[in-house]
């Protein structure tokens, strides 16, 4: 399900820049950038869910191999979007939330990269065993790194909320939902301007009588 949804959230931000619902990509170090996003998030999503399916009892090897990879195309598109993130904010200037949303995906994916490889470290220096008391602990400080790793990537997958944002202002809904409050108050401006020449006695034109209800144009008269 990882894969899944989080393959759907790298196409749909393609979909997203491409129609100028968020800020549109101009120039071909972000269209690179964001091509790279997607084509090794996605890889890297495929080698998450073989490793779920190679279980580390039965299949050690691949689950391992799998987990490598997917540690390695992971940072590849992390670094890829913090990049294009970074272009558009050029790009954008005005887009105060670009600098911002690069910034805490930086902080992020640098984290979580010293992490992966003092992890791999860890793991390789024990060769994956703890027959004795320092491999014991060398294999615990690996599984912590590797779930800190974890938890920080849940942090990076909420960052595309961030990015998604701007693109309920520009839905139609939202569209429609401003205009009618604009007509709205442009309306009771209309009313109050009205109601304040009938208090000062002003007589209102034929046309500002016809959008007067009943009882105020007999007032009037």
């Amino acid at each position: 399900l990882v894969f899944l949804f989080y393959s759907i959230t790298l196409l749909a931000e393609r979909w997203l820049r491409h129609h100028q619902r968020i800020p549109q990509v101009v120039g071909k170090r972000q269209r690179f950038w964001g091509y790279s996003t997607a084509l090794n998030g996605i890889l890297g999503g495929f080698s998450l869910m073989m490793l779920s399916f190679l279980d580390t009892f039965n299949h050690p090897t691949a689950h391992w191999c799998f987990t490598f990879t997917f540690m390695i195309f992971i940072a590849i598109s992390s670094f890829s979007q913090v990049a294009e993130v970074f272009f558009l904010h050029k790009e954008y200037p005005d887009r105060a939330h670009l600098k911002r949303n690069a910034l805490l995906k930086f902080s992020i994916v640098s984290i979580s990269a010293v992490l992966g490889v003092v992890f791999g470290s860890l793991y390789m220096t024990c060769g994956g065993k703890s027959t004795t008391w320092r491999g014991n602990l060398l294999l615990s400080a690996s599984a912590i790194c590797e779930w800190s790793v974890a938890f920080l990537l849940t942090f990076y997958f909420l960052t595309f909320t961030l990015d998604f944002w701007p693109a309920a202002k520009t839905s139609s809904r939202f569209k429609g939902q401003i205009e009618s409050r604009f007509l709205q108050e442009s309306k009771n401006s209309d009313n109050f301007d009205t109601k304040l020449a009938l208090e000062k006695g002003v007589v209102p034109s034929e046309l500002d009588q016809a959008d007067l209800p009943p009882q105020k144009q007999l007032a009037v008269i």
